[in-house]
């Protein structure tokens, strides 16, 4: 067992003597690169947090142009009902305004060809 064991601690002398400085190094790399996958963690948990709140404003920005879109549609929809109710004021005016001029004319042709009636009719 002796013999053993002295074989056993020759042999890890030698691992060490061959490869200490090699994993010591590797150590010393994994370190190096542990610290700049935190690093890179940390930054990208901040990214995200500024991520969310640039999202948060992206979403209510949008919500405030879809309000203002539809209440703009809304004013545009009622501006064009205004709109048609003139014109449709306006064409009976001027549909009004022909008739009585046509009805009118009509009547003192009337008037003017039957005797007894147009203008001496209303000073009996």
């Amino acid at each position: 067992m002796k013999i053993l064991l002295a074989s056993t601690l020759a042999a890890q002398h030698d691992f060490e003597t061959r490869y200490a400085p090699a994993l010591w190094a590797l150590a010393d790399t994994l370190s190096v690169i542990l610290a700049e996958v935190e690093g890179r963690q940390r930054r990208s948990i901040t990214l995200a947090g500024e991520a969310a709140a640039r999202s948060g404003k992206v979403v209510t920005a949008a919500g405030a142009v879809i309000i203002a879109l539809q209440s703009g549609d809304s004013i545009r929809q009622r501006l064009e009902h205004a709109i048609a109710g003139l014109r449709l004021a306006e064409t009976l005016e001027i549909e009004r305004t022909i008739h009585h001029r046509i009805v009118g004319t009509s009547q003192d042709r009337i008037a003017q060809t039957q005797p007894g009636r147009g203008t001496f009719r209303r000073y009996r």
